[in-house]
């Protein structure tokens, strides 16, 4: 059986929102682990892909607030405004969005290429999100904040 791409996104675009969150939350993460072993062992590098100091005002920060307000500046916003302003396919909108987020998070260039896996995630999130009964927002917002949880989680083991 050959691969399609367009037949595994016909399948996740039509999951039920929980499933869906979940799926994108994994998958962006796991997303994240493969450039990661090729950005260090290719280059050599040893400098940190992220600061995670877990205090009470950065999980508040991590799970509520980042996610909240970057789904609205970084998907919400450009994505709104590229589909109403443009006639660029929605694969080029998403990659812009995933490209000012990841521009964005600058911790390090290793952080920059990571943050830019996750942007593709919340971008696509909210463009198949845009035309259904579901808020393409909430669904955006919970697979960051998801996303966040497992990435703490796996810091603080």
């Amino acid at each position: 059986m050959k691969f399609n791409i367009y037949r595994v996104h016909k399948v996740v675009s039509e999951l039920p929102a929980f499933q869906f969150i979940l799926l994108l939350s994994l998958v962006a993460f796991i997303g994240k682990i493969f450039p990661a072993i090729f950005y260090v062992t290719l280059f050599n590098i040893d400098e940190p892909l992220g600061s995670y100091n877990a205090s009470d005002i950065d999980w508040v920060l991590g799970l509520l607030i980042a996610p909240i307000v970057e789904t609205l500046v970084f998907q919400m916003a450009p994505i709104l405004i590229l589909k109403k302003y443009t006639r660029l396919k929605s694969l080029y909108i998403i990659l812009i969005s995933a490209a000012i987020f990841a521009a964005c998070h600058t911790f390090s260039i290793a952080y920059i290429i990571l943050t830019f896996v996750l942007g593709a995630c919340l971008a696509y999130s909210y463009v198949i999100y845009l035309n259904k009964s579901v808020s393409a927002f909430r669904v955006t917002a919970s697979i960051h904040a998801l996303h966040n949880l497992f990435a703490w989680a796996l810091v603080l083991l």
